[in-house]
């Protein structure tokens, strides 16, 4: 059985492949991600509040 950590996954390596951080989420990672989301939620909003929607998410 292989290492616990050839199955995780991590953002930032050093060149030689060693983990330069631990963190799954960096601050970096915010300017991108959080856009989509609110896009993401603003699409299924408005798919609860249009008239032939009967509630259901």
């Amino acid at each position: 059985m292989g290492h616990a950590l050839e199955c995780a996954w991590f953002g930032y390596l050093r060149r030689d492949g060693r983990i330069s951080s631990r963190a799954k989420g960096t601050i970096y990672k915010g300017p991108f991600h959080l856009p989509r989301m609110f896009w993401y939620c603003w699409q299924r909003l408005e798919q609860v509040q249009s008239p032939d929607n009967q509630g259901a998410l």
